[in-house]
């Protein structure tokens, strides 16, 4: 049986520049000699955190998310949706479409329930950013509105 390949981190190494690497093991029983040379694997610039800036609110029933950029190299983007009280319950969107912004995302979700909101960016299948996990919380202006309408209803009860 062959043991399980064991990752290696090479560094320092350059953002958006090209490398090709060639492995040579050497063990009790002497030098394996080089392999053939990796296919060309190109660095990049980890996002910064004027990229990485989507707000999101509660509004009833949903949680709009809106993202006003994407880092350069992101490919995709993961939103984990989930229940503050069982984060295992989550409710997951992929973002893949990452044309113009602003784009907005709605997340179907229970009302009366807490909700934490997170990310994960992707540049193909690698991970370049993961986000914390916040709370999502009622808008001012929302939460306003059905303050205003709630107000209005219990006056005019009063007067009928």
């Amino acid at each position: 049986l062959d043991p399980p390949p064991l990752p290696f981190k090479v560094h320092p190494l350059d953002s958006n520049t090209s490398y090709v690497f060639r492995m040579n093991a050497i063990n009790e029983e002497g030098s394996s000699g080089f392999t053939e040379p990796s296919g060309i694997g190109t660095t990049w610039t980890l996002p910064s955190s004027k990229e990485i800036n989507p707000t999101f609110i509660k509004d009833g029933n949903n949680i709009i998310v809106t993202f006003n950029n994407f880092p350069r190299n992101c490919t995709s983007v993961t939103i984990y949706c989930c229940e503050a009280e069982a984060a295992t319950s989550c409710i997951t969107r992929n973002v893949t479409n990452l044309g113009e912004t602003p784009k907005e995302v709605i997340i179907s979700i229970e009302e009366n329930k807490k909700y934490t909101v997170s990310f994960h960016y992707y540049q193909r299948d690698d991970i370049i950013y993961r986000s914390q996990h916040h709370i999502a919380e009622q808008s001012n202006y929302t939460l306003c509105i059905q303050l205003f309408f709630r107000c209005v209803l219990i006056r005019r009860l009063r007067l009928i």
